[in-house]
């Protein structure tokens, strides 16, 4: 099980520019997702299981790899120390 630093949430807490999806998807991610492994992320189920459309899911996870929060490999997403 990963132990994710407090400090990664009082980053997404203080960021402005995450606002709804990106806080959802952010923080669905890092309950998924490791910093040292790649793992398959099904955009259809994660949009059905958060509520977000898939236009908009596909802006927030761009936006979240162009914060390079998250890095993506052929669907396969990996978590970035970004704080």
């Amino acid at each position: 099980m990963m132990n994710i630093d407090q400090k990664a949430f009082s980053a997404i807490a203080t960021d402005k520019e995450l606002h709804l999806y990106s806080t959802k998807v952010i923080l669905f991610l890092l309950s998924v997702l490791s910093f040292e492994h790649w793992k398959k992320v099904n955009q259809t189920s994660l949009g059905k299981e958060l509520q977000i459309d898939q236009s908009n899911l596909s802006k927030t996870i761009r936006f979240l790899k162009q914060k390079n929060m998250v890095i993506e490999q052929n669907r396969h997403y990996r978590l970035v120390q970004w704080w």
